[in-house]
């Protein structure tokens, strides 16, 4: 595998990817994303019978490079997000800690009070 060099003397592993970790209804899973051109084409994922995540990783263009972690209620009418976060890619994806790039995210489900927790890490990095 090939590595990528910042100009801020960061580096990454060509094909790089963004693991995220989360708990929810008394089940630990992961879920893995692959840079994207399309992330219009991106669908949620279904976790439990409420929530919904989806995950955006863009590289190029380098003005448009981010990680973007969405997580949204089933909704009647189709997904209502409830959470969204952004980080700049490459900047903003180096762990600080033990729960990644993101620290330990807690989601709350208003109609019946679920809990949605999440963080994610460049694949790569040590959980």
């Amino acid at each position: 595998m090939g590595w990528l060099v910042l100009g801020s003397g960061l580096a990454l592993a060509e094909g790089a990817k963004v693991v995220c970790q989360y708990h929810y209804g008394g089940e630990d899973k992961e879920w893995v994303a692959s840079p994207t051109q399309d992330p219009l084409a991106v669908p949620y994922e279904k976790v439990g019978t409420w929530f919904l995540v989806k995950m955006i990783f863009r590289e190029q263009p380098a003005d448009l490079a981010m990680v973007k972690i969405i997580v949204a209620g089933n909704g009647d009418d189709g997904p209502v997000i409830v959470h969204q976060a952004n980080y700049a890619y490459p900047a903003a994806t180096v762990s600080r800690g033990p729960h990644g790039f993101t620290g330990l995210n807690f989601v709350y489900e208003p109609a019946l009070n679920g809990e949605f927790i999440y963080w994610c890490r460049m694949a790569g990095e040590h959980s």
